[in-house]
């Protein structure tokens, strides 16, 4: 045993002695005189200048051997320009001398690296500066296309490898122009570094900022088979908020870009395969994360700004070789909390750029979309009618979308909107609007096959009340949207009227139907739009069973149908009918360009209408009673007061039966104008047989039969000829009316019944001198008035005229009778009668007689449209050649120029 304890001693003391040699030996040994022949074989290992400015060893007991190498770089390619590939200020390097004697492997306990400048350059050609170290000597240079065969290198362990402030400048020049970029601040630690096992990888940088703003930490494993690197397990993660925009703006693909002016979030990529090598990037899958992400553009397009307050995301499986990953997102847009939702799946593929979504539902709450912060995003819709409320839950299902190069080539979807509300305080100037209960959707969406919607929706009423469905299909190829065979209904016994008159302020103070009914169908036979094309469309519309009581009308509106069709510019009513009472209205007509000039045509058709039932007879300026029946012709453009009145022109014929006029006795009025009698009315009221009497004192006036026909033009109706039957009188004339001014002007001859004219002429025998050949009493008459005020106004003129020379041929007959001893001849004995001269010919409907009104032109019957009038030149007209004068015209002859003696 004591041997046994003395030759371990022994062996004690020689390892003593050994390590303690081997300590001298490196304390003492200079190793700065080995430097020609280590650049030499640094040289020829790497193919390129090497240098530095110092070198020396030393052993500890925790490091081993340890090399501290001072002012160390790496010459650049020169096929890649002059400087340094790397330099670096001093490099420690520890070997593990234990580890070599035992296991025969260089092992190195620490390699730290201070302050390395390496210089990453991408030729024109695609390849890297770095490719081209290491290679064989007496090669040729490389001109970065391909790297040549690597030189191979022996096994190293390294137990761990820092580098310390490192800069990495990033130079492309395969872009144009060449894109550089700068790694700053960079620390990099690698442990249990192998050429043949994985080792962990720690990085800290400051990329496009001034401090450290991404860490990468993870596993990597070299693969000198194929000069490559497997990376997995590598989380990166980055602080946004530390991102200088003005830096990467500098980028030369990013210049006139839109970038954040700020953005927040810490963003996490976790690397779970990833595989590079010689010939670029292979395939990579990676998880990403985006947690209380902020982005704020001022400018994403001209005009439109973003504001996202908060985002996050989760991205899981994500590759760039199109292999499907899943996603999901939640955004907070116009709003300060989170009110958008997607989550699905998707692929992408870098080589093509399409991108694939399939699964994917895109979700969002209306009722948190604020349209005050959306107008500050875009200063477009600043002035724009926009929502004052929103509500619903949106939800689009994607079942299927595919994008490539900014087009849609692949879409199948469904869209659904749930209990939805929108609310506008004035949509136009007077308008509100607001819906509730809106429920839509759309299913099946899908590139040239029709989907299929409907909608359901509440509109001035507390339940739905319209109701709709139809086909819509898209087109990628031609990027449009169509719409085909959809249909709106709704009953309008469901539409709150009082409703309707707190949406348009117009309609306040308006009377509103107290009663409404009728099924209306909306059908659009199609529709398109999108594709840069003008929208089109194009359908009809019907109104069946409908009734409305009015408050103006006595008589409801009943038996209502319409039909009509329309396209984006024209609308056609093929038909519409009504029953009023016991008469009936008919109308058709169309608008043609009614978005914008308006032009339109009417027919319009009346049927035994009562009078009572178009106004209340207490409320009208006029009361009358009676049957309207006819016809007007319509055209125009612009339906304002002030277009219709400029434009507006027309033609038709009116016929009243059964007539009265309460209140208002024409006949007694009218006689009260006859001032050639002192109180003649008064004095035939008196001396009168009972039943003209009653004629006169009656309140109303009876009318048998009232007949127009009427021109419009310039805003003025001409009525020509207007013709009267009533009790006791007939008035033929013709007149004005004017549209604006409300006002009206008629001239014409008022004719006395015969048997009311006789009965005047025995009673009071001045009017007989009234009298004409057929024993009629007529004389001119003006009528003039607006609304209620009417003022009628004989030709006084006129009448004394005829009255004078009346009782003058009287006289006469007498005188010659008297001389003549009775023996004056019959026929002129006859013509000196009383009434059987008219000196000057009777008013007739000539507009050349009407009365001219302020604003209102002159009647022309004979024409439509109506001239302008015009001032002529008086002409010279042949002398008519001379005929005979019979026996009785010689007679009338003689007799008017012993009147006109007679008379004076």
């Amino acid at each position: 045993m004591k041997i046994l304890k003395h030759l371990f001693l022994i062996a004690f003391i020689l390892v003593v002695l050994a390590v303690g040699g081997l300590f001298i030996f490196i304390k003492t040994f200079d190793i700065a005189k080995y430097k020609p022949m280590l650049l030499e074989k640094a040289e020829k290992a790497l193919g390129r200048k090497v240098d530095f400015t110092d070198v020396s060893l030393d052993i500890s007991l925790s490091q081993g051997i340890r090399a501290d190498i001072k002012g160390f770089r790496i010459a650049e390619n020169p096929a890649f320009g002059a400087g340094d590939f790397v330099s670096v200020d001093e490099v420690f390097v520890g070997v593990d001398v234990l580890a070599y004697l035992t296991k025969k492997e260089i092992s190195l306990t620490a390699i730290t690296v201070q302050s390395p400048h390496i210089t990453l350059i991408k030729a024109k050609g695609g390849g890297l500066n770095a490719q081209t170290l290491a290679i064989k000597e007496g090669a040729p240079a490389s001109n970065g296309a391909t790297p040549a065969k690597t030189a191979a290198l022996p096994l190293i362990l390294v137990n761990k490898l820092e580098l310390k402030n490192g800069t990495l400048d990033v130079i492309d020049r395969s872009q144009s122009p060449e894109l550089k970029a700068q790694i700053s601040h960079l620390d990099l630690t690698v442990n249990h570094f192998s050429l043949n096992e994985p080792f962990d990888i720690s990085l800290k940088m400051a990329a496009f900022g001034a401090t450290q703003n991404i860490s990468v930490a993870g596993k990597a494993k070299l693969d000198l088979a194929k000069s490559g690197v497997e990376i997995s397990d590598l989380k990166t993660t980055v602080d946004l908020s530390q991102l200088d925009m003005a830096q990467l703006r500098a980028l030369p693909g990013l210049k006139s870009a839109p970038l954040p002016q700020t953005m927040k979030g810490t963003l996490e990529a976790t690397i779970k395969q990833l595989s590079a090598g010689a010939g670029g990037l292979g395939a990579i899958v990676m998880d990403i994360a985006l947690e209380k992400g902020v982005v704020r553009m001022a400018d994403v397009s001209p005009g439109i700004g973003l504001d996202i307050p908060a985002l996050d995301v989760r991205v899981t499986d994500f590759s760039l070789d199109g292999k499907p990953f899943k996603f999901k997102l939640s955004a907070a847009y116009a709003s300060d909390s989170s009110n958008i939702a997607v989550e699905g799946a998707g692929a992408f593929n870098q080589a093509t750029g399409a991108v694939h979504l399939t699964d994917t539902l895109v979700t969002a709450d209306l009722a948190k979309f604020s349209f005050a912060k959306l107008r500050e995003d875009m200063p477009a819709l600043k002035a724009a009618k926009l929502p004052d409320a929103l509500t619903g839950q949106f939800k689009a299902n994607l079942k299927e979308l595919a994008l490539a190069q900014g087009k849609i080539t692949a879409l199948n979807a469904g869209i659904s909107l749930a209990g939805g509300s929108v609310s506008f305080k004035e949509i136009a100037p007077g308008v509100a609007l607001n819906i509730t209960s809106l429920d839509c959707s759309l299913e099946n969406l899908a590139p040239g096959k029709m989907a299929a919607f409907t909608l359901k929706a509440a509109y001035l009423s507390d339940t739905p009340n319209i109701l709709g469905k139809g086909g819509v299909a898209f087109n990628p190829a031609t990027q449009m949207f169509q719409v085909k065979n959809a249909s709106v209904t709704t009953d309008l016994a469901s539409f709150s009227l009082e409703k309707l008159k707190a949406s348009l302020a117009a309609l306040k103070d308006a009377p509103l139907p107290e009663a409404l009914r009728g099924q209306v169908n909306l059908e659009l036979v199609g529709a398109s739009a999108g594709g840069g094309q003008p929208a089109m469309f194009s359908g009809s519309f019907t109104l069946d069973k409908g009734y409305a009581k009015l408050s103006q009308l006595p008589a409801p509106v009943d038996n209502l149908s319409a039909r009509a069709s329309f396209t984006q510019t024209n609308l056609n009513v093929d038909s519409l009918s009504l029953n009023l009472g016991k008469g009936s209205v008919t109308a058709k007509g169309k608008v043609e360009d009614y978005p914008g000039k308006q032009f339109y045509a009417i027919g319009l058709g009346l049927q035994n209408i009562s009078l009572a039932d178009l106004a209340d007879p207490k409320a009208a300026p006029v009361q009358a009673t009676g049957l309207l029946t006819g016809d007007m012709a319509l055209s125009g453009a612009g339906f304002d007061a002030a277009s219709i009145s400029k434009n507006l022109t027309g033609q038709g014929k009116m016929e009243i039966t059964e007539g009265k006029l309460l209140n208002f006795n024409i006949l007694s009025k009218v006689l009260d104008k006859i001032t050639i009698v002192p109180n003649f009315r008064q004095i035939a009221e008196a001396k009168l047989p009972r039943v003209w009497q009653q004629k006169l004192q009656q309140k109303d006036t009876i009318i048998t039969r009232a007949a127009a026909q009427t021109i419009i033009q310039n805003g003025v109706a001409t009525i020509t000829p207007i013709e009267i039957s009533a009790e006791g009188f007939t008035f033929q004339g013709a007149g004005n009316y004017g549209l604006a001014e409300k006002n009206y002007a008629l001239q014409g001859t008022f004719v006395l019944a015969p048997e009311m004219a006789a009965s005047i002429a025995s009673t009071v025998p001045e009017m007989g001198y009234l009298m004409n050949e057929t024993k009629q009493i007529s004389f001119p008459l003006k009528v003039e008035g607006k609304g209620a005020e009417v003022s009628f106004a004989p030709e006084m003129k006129a009448i004394a005229v005829n009255a004078l020379k009346n009782k003058g041929a009287e006289r006469l007959g007498k005188l010659l009778d008297k001389k003549l001893g009775g023996k004056l001849p019959g026929g002129l004995k006859q013509l000196l009668q009383p009434g059987a001269q008219q000196a000057e010919p009777q008013a007739t409907p000539d507009a050349s007689a009407q009365p001219q009104q302020p604003g209102v032109p002159a009647a022309n019957p004979a024409q439509q449209p109506i001239p302008a009038p015009q001032t002529q030149a008086p002409q010279t007209q042949a002398p008519a050649q001379e005929q005979p004068l019979t026996k009785k015209q010689k007679q009338q002859q003689l007799l008017n120029g012993l009147i006109q003696q007679f008379g004076h």
